[in-house]
């Protein structure tokens, strides 16, 4: 009788061990996952960033259209790598032109990564 006892304890023991091991490797997957898709967001935030700082310095230097040649509605569109792409695209950036300044907004489908205003300073020209 005594060893039927201490089996039942073994064997309880080990489903406890068993329990606590997939409860702490479920912990680490999502741990794993997270990371994955902070790593993800933080890469699309830097490369948005930088096309953004592009754009800016760009219209700053007054040669906008010949180096992003936006649309009727100044919208730019890249797929999913950050490549330039007609039409259906994952990124859209919007230019928002106003009176000495530009409003650059990078949205992807879902929402607004990174919104950057821009102040450009046009000297009057003078006629001598």
């Amino acid at each position: 009788m005594r060893t039927h006892d201490k089996s039942s304890l073994f064997l309880m023991e080990m489903i406890v061990a068993i329990l606590f091991f997939a409860l702490s490797a479920a912990i680490c997957v999502q741990l794993f996952v997270r990371s994955q898709q902070l790593n993800e967001d933080s890469t699309n935030l830097i490369a948005a960033t930088n096309l953004s700082r592009s754009i800016a310095e760009t219209y700053k230097n007054d040669s906008l259209k010949d180096h992003y040649p936006y649309d009727g509605k100044g919208n730019l569109y890249y797929d999913a790598s950050w490549q330039k792409v007609s039409k259906p695209a994952h990124y859209t950036i919007h230019l928002h032109f106003q009176t000495n300044s530009l409003t650059i907004t990078v949205k992807d489908a879902k929402t607004t990564l990174y919104t950057l205003t821009v102040s450009h300073y046009q000297p009057k020209k003078v006629k001598a």
